[in-house]
C-alpha cells in the first residue's frame, strides 16, 4: 500500500487454501472500500463537456501565443481541427478549490516519484471568470517548522519584491468529511515520520520554461531579471530562494506576434528560509536536501553539513547559465557531454559515516579554477562572458579554506560541534570582532617584549564575490546591457544570427536531480523533504 509518505508490504502469509482465507479477505474488503478509500480526490469529478467548450473556445482569445498552445496541449487537441473530443489518456477534470471551480487536464509537468512532495503543475481555467491560471499540486509536510508556500509570497508580496509569480489562493485540499487530506502510513514507521498533506497554490501567471530562450544574449538579460528578484528578496524581505535552478526561473511573455515582451520571473519558494531563522551551526540539521543537485554549489555538495548561505544561492545562478550554454550551445565539451555532466553535475557518492550525499570533486575544483567551465565554438561574447565568470568564482573560492571545512565537517574526522547560534550577517561581525581581538592581545605582548612600538603591515583579506550582489550582479547587467564596463571599454556585442542549437541533452542519460532524486524526464525517481 502506497500513499505520499511512503509505503507498506505485508508479512508473508498463506494463501490460495481454505483453511487461510487472507487473501479472500484483502480483495473483500478492497471491493467495499469507497473511492475515496482508494485514493481518489473527492475534489475532482470528471468534467462538463460544454465547460471543456468553454476552455477551447477561449484560446483564440489567450493573452499570449504560448497559452493559447498550451490549452491545445492540455486538452489534447489538434489546433488545426479543434473538436473537443475527451482524451482517454488525459481526461479532462473540475477541480473544486476555494470554492471556484477549475477544467484541468494534462499536467504541463508530474514527479514520477511515488512519495515524497510529489509536485505536479497543470493549466487551469477558471469557468466562472474566463480566464487560464497555473495550478501547483503537491503533499506537504505537516510540521510548524516548515512554512506552506504561500506564506512565502505574503512576506515577499507586502515587501514588494518584484519578478516573482502572484500568489491567487491556497488550498490545504480537504477530504469528503472536511478534514485534511493526509497520508496514514507514516504513522507505522519505526521511528514514526510526520505526516504530509495534500497542498494547492494557484498562480495568475502562466510562463514557460528558461530553456525556451531565444538566443544567449536574451539568456543572460532573462538571468538578470531573477537575480533581481533574488536580490530584493533577501534585502527587503529577509527571504532567501535556496532553489535556485533552470526550472524555476520561467520566461514571463506578455502580448503576441511582434508585440510580444519577454521578462523572467523566480518561483517555487517552498524551499525558502528567512533570514532570521539562519543560524550558524556547525552541523546542519538535514546535510544535503536542499535544491536540485545539479545547480547546488560546490562547496555545498563538498560539504553537505556546512550551513547553507547566500553564496550557495548566487553561485546556482552560474550553473544555471552554465547548463544552458552546455545543453544548447555547440562547445569543446559536446563530443563527450554524456561523461562531463555526469561527472561534474551528476556525480553522487553516499558518506558511511552518516549517509549523507556528497557531490563531485570536479566541480568544486572547476570553481577555483579561473578558466572557463567550457569553450563555446564561434561565440567570443559568450566566451568572454564565462571567462569572467570563471574568473569572479575562482576569486571566491581562492578564499575557502578546504581542510578547514573539512576538520569542521566531515564526521570522518570526528571533530566536536561547536554552536555559534546567531544570525548569519552577525556571524560574519563575530569573526571580525575575534580578529580585532587577537590584534589587541598581539600588540600587547609586543610592547612588553619592546619599549618601541613596532609598526605591522597589513594585507588586505581576499574578497568573496559571492557573499554579496555586488559582482555578480554587476558582470550580469554588463552583458545584457551591452554596457562597456568602464568609460572609453569595449561594448559588448552579441552575435547577430542565432547561435542557441538544438537540445543537446535530448536522447542522453542527463537530468537534472532535485532532492536528491531525479526531475520527472527521468524513470528512477526519489525524493526527500528539506526540514
Amino acid at each position: 500500500y502506497f500513499d505520499r509518505q511512503g509505503a507498506l508490504v505485508s508479512e508473508p502469509f498463506t494463501y490460495g487454501t481454505r483453511e487461510n482465507l487472507t487473501l479472500h479477505t484483502f480483495f473483500y474488503r478492497l471491493a467495499h472500500m469507497s473511492r475515496e478509500q482508494l485514493g481518489f480526490d473527492p475534489t475532482v469529478i470528471p468534467a462538463d463537456p460544454e465547460d471543456v467548450k468553454a476552455m477551447l473556445a477561449y484560446a483564440p482569445d489567450a493573452p499570449t501565443d504560448y497559452i493559447e498552445q498550451q490549452i491545445y496541449r492540455t486538452l489534447s487537441v489538434d489546433p488545426k481541427r479543434p473538436e473537443v473530443r475527451t482524451s482517454t489518456q488525459w481526461p479532462a477534470y473540475e477541480l473544486t478549490m476555494c470554492g471556484k471551480r477549475y477544467i484541468i487536464a494534462r499536467p504541463t509537468f508530474a514527479s514520477a516519484a511515488l512519495y515524497g512532495r510529489c509536485t505536479q503543475g497543470y493549466l487551469a481555467y477558471d469557468i466562472e471568470d474566463n480566464a487560464v491560471r497555473f495550478l501547483k499540486d503537491s503533499w506537504r509536510l505537516d510540521l510548524d517548522r516548515v512554512r506552506p508556500e504561500h506564506k512565502a509570497y505574503e512576506r515577499l508580496h507586502s515587501e514588494k519584491v518584484p519578478h516573482i509569480a502572484t500568489c491567487l489562493a491556497h488550498e490545504d485540499v480537504p477530504a469528503s468529511n472536511g478534514s485534511w487530506q493526509s497520508t496514514t502510513v507514516n504513522s507505522y514507521f519505526d521511528p514514526s515520520r510526520p505526516s504530509r498533506g495534500h497542498y494547492r497554490l494557484l498562480i495568475k501567471e502562466v510562463c514557460r520554461s528558461l530553456t525556451d530562450f531565444l538566443d544567449f544574449g536574451e539568456l543572460t538579460a532573462l538571468m538578470c531579471y531573477a537575480i533581481y528578484a533574488h536580490k530584493r528578496a533577501w534585502e527587503k524581505a529577509g527571504v532567501l530562494h535556496r532553489d535556485i535552478s533552470v526550472g524555476n526561473i520561467l520566461i514571463l511573455e506578455n502580448g503576441r506576434g511582434s508585440n510580444r515582451k519577454r521578462t523572467a520571473i523566480l518561483c517555487d519558494w517552498d524551499l525558502c528560509k528567512y533570514k532570521e531563522a539562519m543560524v550558524i551551526n556547525l552541523k546542519a540539521r538535514t546535510p544535503d536536501r536542499t535544491g536540485t543537485w545539479y545547480f547546488r554549489s560546490a562547496l555545498s555538495l563538498m560539504f553537505p553539513c556546512c550551513p547553507y548561505r547566500l553564496a550557495d544561492d548566487i553561485e546556482s545562478f552560474v550553473h544555471v547559465y552554465h547548463y544552458c550554454v552546455l545543453r544548447f550551445h555547440q562547445t569543446n565539451r559536446t563530443s563527450k557531454l554524456a561523461s562531463f555532466v555526469e561527472n561534474v553535475y551528476d556525480f553522487v557518492e553516499v558518506r558511511a559515516a552518516d549517509g549523507a550525499h556528497v557531490g563531485s570533486e570536479d566541480k568544486f575544483d572547476m570553481m577555483h579554477n579561473a578558466r572557463p567551465l567550457t569553450v563555446p565554438i564561434n561565440n567570443p561574447t559568450l566566451l568572454a562572458f564565462l571567462t569572467d565568470i570563471a574568473k569572479l568564482c575562482s576569486k571566491h573560492y581562492a578564499t575557502i579554506d578546504r581542510t578547514q571545512l573539512a576538520l569542521e565537517y566531515d564526521p570522518r574526522l570526528r571533530m566536536r560541534p561547536v554552536i555559534a547560534e546567531v544570525p548569519e550577517q552577525a556571524a560574519d561581525l563575530d569573526q571580525y570582532i575575534d580578529d580585532d581581538i587577537d590584534e589587541i592581545e598581539e600588540a600587547e605582548e609586543a610592547a612588553q617584549d619592546s619599549p618601541e612600538p613596532q609598526p605591522r603591515s597589513f594585507e588586505p583579506k581576499p574578497e568573496r564575490t559571492l557573499d554579496n550582489y555586488k559582482h555578480i550582479w554587476t558582470l550580469f547587467m554588463r552583458y545584457a546591457r551591452g554596457k562597456p564596463e568602464k568609460q572609453g571599454g569595449r561594448r559588448v556585442r552579441w552575435p547577430t544570427y542565432i547561435t542557441k542549437c538544438q537540445d543537446l541533452f535530448r536522447g542522453t542519460r542527463v537530468a537534472p536531480r532535485k532532492d536528491n532524486g531525479f526531475d520527472s524526464t527521468r524513470s528512477q525517481s526519489w525524493q526527500v523533504e528539506p526540514q
